[in-house]
């Protein structure tokens, strides 16, 4: 069995995303990682943190791309991935596939897990994408929901929509993974307030149309109501969990 890492980031330093951690986290878990990055729109160094990684860890490879900065619905993104599994399908080898986006993570530990449990060349996996809030040890509950994102790659498989989740190919079956065996560890609510308001400024234009939220110059927990819709105090919840690796170092810096 050969599994494939997909994910995607441009601006990731300038916008305090941890895709270093998640490429690293990637490159552990799968055979090969492609990334997708739109080279010309990187105003900050995070191009050469690709180039970087890609010669240190020795199965990433770098997918040049434009992306489609116009389209504010997240379907330019679903396509840069679709573009990476395209390739991946053109040159054979892979029978399933890992997406996950640059603020997401998976443990290596726990994908190690599934393998031993799971034929992932024939059922697609759903994962619980764990949304962390304020900081590590809180989960916004109703965010939190299981996604198909570990999936037999075939032609039939497609990001869809937002870029949130994948239209899985039916012909196999599907498990859903309790979170306590595996899980999505996702943190854009996670680290700096001022760094969450320049990704929510900056990338959520790709998600929304520009009149359905205001800029915010500093994200404020409870009260940005245009960016919180659920974020209500009773489905914040404590949680202790070990994260992936660098991810405590990463947001203890932050």
């Amino acid at each position: 069995m050969h599994l494939l890492g997909v994910t995607l980031i441009t601006n990731g330093v300038e916008l305090g995303y941890p895709f270093v951690q998640c490429i690293r986290n990637l490159s552990k878990c799968c055979d090969r990682v492609l990334v997708s990055t739109d080279m010309d729109a990187n105003r900050d160094s995070t191009g050469r943190v690709l180039f970087e990684l890609e010669e240190e860890l020795g199965n990433i490879s770098i997918i040049f791309d434009a992306w489609d900065w116009s389209v504010n619905n997240g379907t330019d993104l679903a396509e840069r991935i679709n573009h990476c599994m395209d390739e991946a399908l053109s040159v054979g080898g892979f029978d399933s596939v890992l997406y996950v986006q640059a603020d997401e993570i998976v443990s290596f530990e726990e994908i190690n897990v599934l393998k031993n449990a799971i034929d992932f060349a024939s059922t697609n996996v759903f994962l619980e994408r764990t949304y962390f809030w304020k900081d590590l040890n809180h989960i916004n509950k109703s965010w939190t929901m299981h996604l198909p994102r570990l999936c037999v790659l075939t032609k039939g498989l497609r990001v869809v929509e937002d870029g949130m989740s994948m239209k899985v190919d039916d012909k196999f079956p599907s498990v859903y993974v309790p979170n306590d065996v595996a899980r999505i560890y996702h943190y854009s609510r996670v680290g700096d307030t001022k760094k969450i308001a320049d990704r929510l400024n900056t990338l959520d234009s790709l998600f929304h149309e520009t009149d359905s939220f205001s800029p915010i110059e500093e994200y404020m927990f409870g009260m940005n109501n245009n960016f919180e819709s659920g974020a209500e105090k009773s489905l914040i919840e404590d949680i202790s969990v070990k994260h992936p690796d660098g991810i405590e170092v990463f947001y203890n810096k932050s």
